[in-house]
Parts: structure tokens; C-alpha cells; sequence
């Protein structure tokens, strides 16, 4: 994707919404959110957990993060 420069942010939200979108605007929309979930790849804990404090729970927060980390 070509950077884009703008002399004013008016230029530019202007160019933010297409009204009239074309095969091209759905391909290049389509490239950018494929790229945005190679980047960010998200995970959780599966199940529903109960603690008894908020200790308890960055501990385990924590160390779901570590394990992540060394994998």
C-alpha cells in the first residue's frame, strides 16, 4: 500500500470514506485486514475461572503470559 500525503487533515478524512466503493476498494480492504491478523494475534484462556482475590487472578494472568512468552 503506497503512502499517502496530505497538506491538511481535511485532505485527508476526505479521502477516509469512499462512497462509491469498486472491486479495488474491497481488495486492498481485504490485504489490510489480513495483515492486521498477522500482526495481532490474540488468545485467551478457555472456561470461566473464579478467584478469590485480584491477586490470585494477575497471578494466573500472569502466568498464561509468561507461558505464551516461551513458546
Amino acid at each position: 500500500m503506497p503512502v499517502q500525503k496530505f497538506k491538511s487533515f481535511d485532505d485527508a478524512s476526505k479521502d477516509f470514506w469512499n462512497c462509491d466503493p469498486d472491486n479495488e476498494y474491497y481488495r486492498r480492504t481485504a490485504n489490510f485486514y489480513k495483515l492486521c491478523s498477522r500482526l495481532v494475534k490474540s488468545s485467551f484462556v478457555a472456561g470461566v475461572y473464579k478467584f478469590r482475590s485480584f491477586e490470585e487472578a494477575e497471578k494466573q494472568r500472569l502466568a498464561f503470559l509468561l507461558s505464551k512468552t516461551t513458546r
